[in-house]
């Protein structure tokens, strides 16, 4: 009970699971400083023998009980000591899929986008535009990214790393993996963190239909059906989400598995399941560009700046089209997200609260130029627009509203 009411008062933040990995440690790493570098959410061995990245374990741990929790911390360390092994290291090398937005995001956080001395970097390998597999160790209840440094220390090249990965996933899997759980639905029954990387290790692991499309909302809930049947396709994503809830997400994209071969599922507007794939495109970017807002308010705080982050909105009129829109008050320094509209506010209008009425994103762009930058490298595209617009570009943003 008392334990409750100190949880409820001082909820769990990362420091705190910075503090008790630092505690458990010790008993790995006897003759090894760690340090908590909070600004890139991870704890770094000084003799570099160790880089703990606290993301995605928080995320895991901060709902457990602490006994609980414990436990899953001292089995993090020790798949982290098992992959200095080498026997154990080249036994539990597994390829796990990652969408490109994960890793990019993940670099943000970890400041890998410089070139500060001493950074790792992490090993993948392009799958097609938007996917990538990740090299990871897969531990007894959790498991960890491989970096070039690993590599290195047991002198194993990125292609031969892949290989022998590849190899591993195939001889854990079983060639029946899929169920058809609905008419023209079919799950693969693996439910683990590889369920959707056995696609790309062998043909007989793939879907048993071909053409597919693929939905995987986590790396432990895959679903399948063909293209041309939009019922069994609505199904399949409707039964995938539920069983994703309860894991980490990955993507609300559709893929397209064909010989072998995937990529993303963009059908033309006027073919079929173009509206079911157009709005999974939606729910996946809507994701994306929420994860990206936290980045930039964390690197707006730690720089001190106070700017207007805007938001990705989508809305679907009476005819069923979708359409994304974004706010933007005039010369309030803003980075604005790439949409199909933009809401405009006139703080010198008159009408504080009230939006003035929407222009396109062209039009929007157009009228300002160089002052809207693109902010460099980020995913999906971001604009910043921080100075105050002219006059002159006020007029003709004005000229081109249109009723919101």
């Amino acid at each position: 009970m008392i334990q409750k009411f100190f949880d409820s008062v001082f909820p769990y933040s990362e420091k705190k699971l910075a503090k008790e990995l630092l505690a458990i440690l010790p008993e790995a790493y006897p003759n090894t400083k760690f340090t908590y570098m909070a600004e890139h959410r991870e704890i770094r061995g000084h003799d570099g023998s160790a880089v703990l990245f606290l993301g995605n374990l928080f995320n895991r741990v901060k709902y457990m009980p602490r006994k609980e929790r414990t436990e899953e911390l001292i089995a993090f360390v020790t798949t982290v000591l098992e992959s200095k092994d080498p026997e154990r290291f080249i036994e539990r090398l597994m390829p796990r899929a990652r969408t490109s937005f994960e890793i990019w995001l993940r670099k943000q956080y970890a400041g890998r986008l410089t070139d500060k001395e001493g950074i790792e970097e992490l090993v993948n390998y392009p799958v097609c535009d938007s996917l990538v597999l990740e090299l990871v160790i897969d531990g007894a209840t959790t498991v960890r990214s491989v970096s070039t440094k690993d590599l290195v220390e047991h002198d194993v090249t990125a292609g031969q790393a892949l290989k022998i990965a590849n190899a591993n996933l195939h001889r854990a899997s079983d060639s029946n993996g899929w169920q058809e759980i609905n008419p023209g639905v079919w799950r693969s029954s693996f439910e683990d963190d590889y369920d959707f990387a056995r696609i790309f290790v062998g043909s007989e692991l793939g879907p048993p239909i071909d053409p597919a499309i693929i939905y995987a909302p986590s790396q432990s809930a895959v679903g399948a059906a063909a293209p041309d049947d939009i019922d069994a396709l609505t199904v399949m994503i409707e039964l995938a989400g539920q069983a994703a809830q309860e894991h980490r997400p990955l993507s609300e994209y559709l893929w397209r598995y064909t010989d072998g071969r995937i990529g993303r599922w963009n059908p033309g507007e006027h073919e079929p399941g173009y509206s079911i794939a157009n709005l999974q495109l939606i729910r996946e970017t809507i994701k994306q560009y929420e994860e990206q807002s936290e980045l930039i308010y964390r690197q707006l705080e730690s720089r001190g700046e106070d700017s207007f982050v805007a938001q990705y909105i989508a809305t679907q009129n009476a005819d069923g089209q979708i359409s994304s829109y974004c706010t933007y008050t005039m010369n309030l320094p803003s980075y604005l997200p790439r949409t199909d509209f933009v809401m405009l506010f006139d703080p010198e209008s008159g009408k504080k609260g009230e939006v003035l009425g929407k222009v396109s994103w062209t039009e929007f762009s157009g009228a300002l130029g160089l002052a809207l930058k693109n902010v460099e490298g980020f995913i999906p595209p971001r604009f910043a627009l921080l100075e105050d617009i002219s006059s002159a570009t006020r007029d003709d943003l004005i000229a081109n509203l249109r009723p919101a």
